[in-house]
């Protein structure tokens, strides 16, 4: 599994253990979310890695 694939499924499982469902549109925003997140904490500050 990539590390794409582990965010994308992360943010999936975040969305149907809060809210009960992962409708498409709030799964993308957590995984844009959990990107940027990861990347700060690598320090890309300015660079999109996924």
């Amino acid at each position: 599994m990539t590390e794409t694939e582990r965010l994308l499924a992360e943010a999936r499982e975040i969305c149907l253990r809060v809210h009960g469902s992962a409708p498409d549109e709030l799964v993308l925003a957590l995984f844009e979310r959990l990107c940027t997140e990861q990347d700060l904490a690598q320090g890309y500050a300015g660079e999109a890695l996924h």
